[in-house]
Formats: structure tokens, sequence, C-alpha cells
């Protein structure tokens, strides 16, 4: 059951209610496992301990540093590697490399364009002609 609820949670960008509303259907399915009744008053840690399973959040953090080191191992020229430098790069404020500038046949606006507190997207097909365009904000 845990490997189809944290399928693929190492890459998961979860917040503090997305947090405890694992961790309770873990602990209710802990319960539904053990054949715990809710009149029975037997709290959660004491549930956990007879199960003997860590928390979501022990496991997703397992899964996380699982895939970082396998990303961290793998050859400088994998995208992925690549991606992982430049993260580590900007947080500890070093510049990045050459490799990383805009390349001089690429626009700096791809479609979108600001009108006093208006954007308008515009989705060009391949002859350069707008195909949809969608104006959000002040009207």
């Amino acid at each position: 059951m845990l490997s189809v609820l944290l399928y693929a949670a190492e890459t998961w960008t979860l917040l503090d209610g997305d947090c405890r509303a694992l961790e309770v259907f873990h602990v209710k399915c802990q319960r539904q496992f053990l054949q715990v009744k809710w009149h029975q008053f037997i709290q959660n840690d004491e549930t956990t301990e007879s199960t003997g399973l860590p928390s979501i959040s022990e496991s997703i953090s397992h899964r996380r540093n699982s895939l970082f080191g396998h990303v961290a191992r793998l050859q400088e020229d994998v995208p992925a590697h690549k991606a992982l430098n430049c993260h580590v790069d900007l947080s500890l404020r070093r510049p990045l490399s050459s490799q990383w500038n805009r390349r001089a046949d690429c626009p700096r606006n791809r479609g979108l364009t600001r009108f006093g507190g208006t954007t308008a997207s515009c989705l060009l097909t391949s002859e350069g002609v707008p195909s949809i365009v969608v104006i959000t904000g002040r009207r």
C-alpha cells in the first residue's frame, strides 16, 4: 500500500497540510490493519510503535535523499546533473557557467506582452501566426 501511496513522492512539493493529511491516512490504515476500533482509545504513537512502520515524512525524506544521491552520481553531461549543479551554484551565490546563457536566436519574450497591468499571452504557430491569445488582469 505504501508504494502506491508514495508513488513519485520524492518529486512532490509538500505543504504542511499535505504532510498532515498523508500522516492521518497512514495512521488510519495502520489502525485498520491492527483492527483497532475508535472506542478503544489507543493513541497514534502506540499504533505506530506496534506496527513498526516509519512515518510518511521519514519515508519521503529517505526517497528524496536516494534521488539526490542518484542524480549527484550521474555523469557530468547528463541534464539532471547539470540542473543539480546549477541549483547548488545558485543557492551558494556562485556565478553560473556560460552554458546557461540565452542562445542568440532565442527571443527574449515568447509571446508575453504587458500592457499596464494586463498580460496578453500569445501562442504562435510554426508560421509565426498567433493561434491563441489569453488576456489576464485588469480590463
